[in-house]
C-alpha cells in the first residue's frame, strides 16, 4: 500500500450499509444515518422493490436532505419462476462486487427474513468478520412477533425450498429480527421485544428523540410535491388514525362509535384530523368529511407528520403508528382504543400500556381526550 493510500484508509469513514424494503425502515435508516452524518458514510439500498415503482418516498430526497452518499434500487419483486430466479442471481453477483470495493463495517436490516438481505449480510461478513449486522425495530412485530414465521408453511416448506435453491446459509426466522444472521436489535422499547429477540444484543434505536426533528425537510419536499397544508397539520388538536378497512366490517359498532367521538370532539370547538389506512386509498370510507373533520391523504406517511403534531392527541389502535408517536416524544396524549378483546388486542393493549400509551374504550375516550371526569 502507498503512502497516501495508508493515510487516506486511515482518515476513512466506517462504512455503513441500510437495506431497506418498507416505509418504516426507510425512516429508521435516514434519522439513523442523520445521527451518524459527521461519523460515517451512509449507503441506502432499495431491496425487494417493483419495477418501475420504488417506494414513493423515494423521490423526496435531494441533494440537500439525503444524508446518504449513494442511493441504488434492486427491483424485480414482481417477478416469479425463472426470471424471478435470473433477476436474484443478477442482483446476488452486485451485491459481492458491491461488498469487493467497499469495506462495510455495519449492515442495518428491516426484513432479516429477505433472501437478497441474508445474500448482503452474508457476503460482508465473509469479507470482514467483525461486520455488525442490525435489526432496525420493525414496529408492533418487534414486540409481539409475527405468526407468520412460525407457520408449517413458511417454517419448514418455504425455508427448505429456499435453501436447496439459493444455499443453506439461508435462515428462516421465529420473527422478524431474530435470524442467525442478526447480532443486534435496534429497537424502541428494548424492555419489551418478543422473546427470540432478547437473544440479540439489544440498543435503543434512538435514545434521543429530538432525532425525529430530522425528518422536517424530508417532510416539506414531500408537502411541497403533494400540495398539502402544513400550516393546518399544526393546528390538529385530535388525529385519528383508522386501521385497516378490512377491520371495519368485523366489528359493526367501530364505524358508528367513530363517528359518535367526532361528533363529540366538534360539539367542544376541537380540529380534528383523520387519516385512514393507505389501502382505502382516496376512498372516505365512514364519510367523515361530512363530519367536517380534515381528511389527510391516506397515502402520506404518519412519520412525515410526526414533527408537525407536538400539540396534538394521537388515537389508534393495533398499529405501529402508536409506538411511533409515544416514542418520538409527542406527550400530549396517544391512545389505543381498545375495541377488540381477542388475545392479539390482549396483547398490544398490554404492551401499550407498559410503554406509556393510554388504553381506553371507545365509549371512555371522549371524556379522558376532552379532560373531564365521568360523573
Amino acid at each position: 500500500m502507498t503512502m497516501n493510500g495508508f493515510w487516506r484508509k486511515l482518515v476513512a469513514k466506517s462504512i455503513d450499509i441500510y437495506l431497506v424494503s418498507s416505509t418504516l425502515h426507510f425512516f429508521w435508516a435516514f434519522m439513523l444515518a442523520k445521527r451518524f452524518e459527521d461519523k460515517r458514510d451512509s449507503h441506502l439500498i432499495l431491496i425487494d422493490q417493483y419495477s418501475n415503482r420504488p417506494m414513493q418516498l423515494w423521490s423526496y430526497l435531494t441533494p440537500e436532505n439525503t444524508p446518504f452518499i449513494s442511493q441504488t434500487k434492486l427491483e424485480g419483486r414482481e417477478l416469479g419462476g425463472f426470471k424471478k430466479l435470473r433477476n436474484r442471481y443478477k442482483q446476488f453477483n452486485w451485491v459481492s462486487d458491491f461488498i469487493k470495493n467497499n469495506d462495510v463495517n455495519r449492515v442495518w436490516i428491516g426484513n432479516d427474513r429477505s433472501v437478497l438481505g441474508q445474500w448482503f449480510i452474508k457476503e460482508a461478513k465473509q469479507k470482514s468478520p467483525s461486520c455488525v449486522a442490525c435489526f432496525m425495530d420493525d414496529g408492533v412485530f418487534s414486540y409481539l412477533g409475527r405468526s407468520a414465521s412460525q407457520s408449517f408453511s413458511e417454517r419448514y416448506l418455504d425455508s427448505t425450498f429456499k435453501k436447496i435453491i439459493y444455499g443453506f446459509w439461508y435462515d428462516s426466522p421465529l420473527t422478524v429480527g431474530a435470524s442467525k444472521w442478526i447480532d443486534e436489535a435496534w429497537v424502541m422499547y428494548p424492555n419489551n421485544v418478543s422473546l427470540p429477540l432478547k437473544h440479540k444484543e439489544l440498543v435503543n434505536i434512538l435514545p434521543d428523540n429530538e432525532c425525529f426533528k430530522n425528518l422536517k425537510d424530508l417532510s416539506y419536499v414531500a408537502f411541497s410535491s403533494e400540495k398539502f397544508d402544513t400550516e393546518k397539520l399544526n393546528q390538529i388538536d385530535v388525529l385519528i388514525t383508522l386501521p385497516n378497512h378490512s377491520l371495519f366490517s368485523k366489528h359493526p359498532d367501530y364505524n358508528k362509535s367513530i363517528l359518535n367521538l367526532i361528533d363529540v370532539l366538534k360539539k367542544n370547538g376541537l380540529f380534528v384530523g383523520v387519516k385512514y389506512h393507505p389501502a382505502a386509498g382516496k376512498a372516505d370510507l365512514l364519510n367523515v368529511q361530512e363530519k367536517g373533520v380534515w381528511l389527510i391523504p391516506s397515502y402520506m406517511s404518519f412519520e412525515l407528520l410526526l414533527p408537525f403534531l407536538k400539540h396534538s392527541k394521537i388515537i389508534g389502535d393495533l398499529s405501529t403508528t402508536l409506538l411511533m408517536a409515544n416514542y418520538a416524544g409527542l406527550k400530549n396524549g396517544i391512545y389505543m382504543l381498545d375495541v377488540n378483546k381477542d388475545s392479539y388486542s390482549n396483547k398490544m393493549a398490554k404492551l401499550c400500556s407498559e410503554v406509556g400509551v393510554i388504553v381506553t374504550d371507545l365509549k371512555d375516550l371522549d371524556l379522558k381526550i376532552l379532560g373531564k371526569k365521568a360523573s
